[in-house]
């Protein structure tokens, strides 16, 4: 229902979804993470969290329910076997695996600068931490804005 409402302000429904799933799953990731760093002597397994569980939310929190839609379809409709609405999925994979080596390439930056990928001198942290904030803002906003018809 508030997707419902939402979408009734003009936002597209793609934009609502992918907002949503990324909203939904990045915060118990955030904190599974944060105890994996703050736990452990080396921060492997909080990176590997990230990595991974962004991933795996990405494809199987997109790539399930067109699943269900598509077979939901085919058994009932007797439709083809083709995704409907992907408008913009081959566009936002390419801007997310763009935004993850830029994310890779900052992890491997900071262990061969400072010894470390997370942590380090605080100003270094705050600068990292902003600079995949941005990612994440550039991944949304293009994503949206193809969707939307406007790139």
């Amino acid at each position: 229902m508030f997707a419902y409402c939402i979408s009734c302000a003009g936002i597209n429904s793609y934009v609502i979804a992918f907002t949503a799933l990324a909203g939904g799953t990045s915060w118990p990731d955030l904190v599974a993470s944060k105890i994996a760093a703050e736990r452990q002597i080396t921060a492997d397994s909080a990176i590997a969290n990230i990595t991974c569980s962004n991933s795996v939310n990405i494809y199987v929190g997109i790539g399930i329910p067109w699943l269900i839609d598509t077979l939901y379809n085919f058994i009932a409709y007797n439709e083809p076997l083709r995704i409907q609405n992907a408008e913009g999925l081959g566009f936002s994979l390419l801007v997310f695996f763009c935004t993850s080596v830029g994310c890779i390439g900052v992890l491997v930056f900071r262990r061969l600068t400072l010894g470390a990928e997370l942590g380090g001198p605080k100003l270094w942290a705050w600068v990292t931490c902003v600079y995949f904030m941005l990612l994440w803002l550039i991944f949304v906003v293009l994503s949206s804005l193809r969707v939307s018809g406007i790139i």
